[in-house]
């Protein structure tokens, strides 16, 4: 799992970022994974689970909204899964 935020940008910028936005968060958690979402009559409860040994699991927390994202689109519909990794995605592109 992700040790720090924004993979792959310059990590002096992040770091920017981070400092310039940490009041807009309650809490950022690192090296945590969600396990499950479900739907309450006071929000969305969702649990965690430790990405890793060692790291402390937060209890489950009710939220009003959960943003999900999921995967990434290669840019101009070039196919470089194989070198990010990915072993379930396609893409197609057009040719004139």
């Amino acid at each position: 799992m992700l040790d720090g935020l924004m993979q792959g940008a310059d990590r002096d910028l992040v770091k920017i970022w981070q400092k310039m936005n940490a009041k807009l968060f309650d809490n950022i958690m690192l090296k945590t994974k969600t396990v499950s979402a479900r739907t309450l009559p006071e929000g969305i409860e969702v649990t965690f689970a430790a990405a890793e040994e060692g790291v402390k699991v937060p209890e489950p927390q009710v939220y009003d909204l959960v943003l999900q994202a999921v995967g990434r689109t290669p840019p101009d519909g070039h196919s470089k899964c194989s070198t990010y990794g990915q072993s379930n995605c396609s893409t197609s592109a057009t040719v004139n």
